[in-house]
């Protein structure tokens, strides 16, 4: 996802992957930035999922052109 923050005007770009198989632990190597990785599904996500991620996460696998 392409996002330009209003305050700063500055450019970000999230990836999203879909993933089908994992046999790997996940490690948050950016403890500071982020207080967990967790594997969830789609239609149990956390209460405080950032709410342009829950919006994006809705339109899996097709495109819609968003403004933030």
């Amino acid at each position: 996802m392409h996002k330009i923050t209003d305050s700063t005007k500055v450019e970000y770009i999230d990836y999203f992957f879909e993933v089908k198989i994992w046999d790997w632990e996940i490690i948050n190597n950016e403890p500071d930035k982020c207080e967990e990785l967790i594997f969830t599904d789609l239609n149990n996500l956390p209460e405080n999922t950032i709410w342009y991620i829950k919006t994006t996460l809705n339109y899996k696998g097709n495109f819609i052109e968003m403004w933030f």
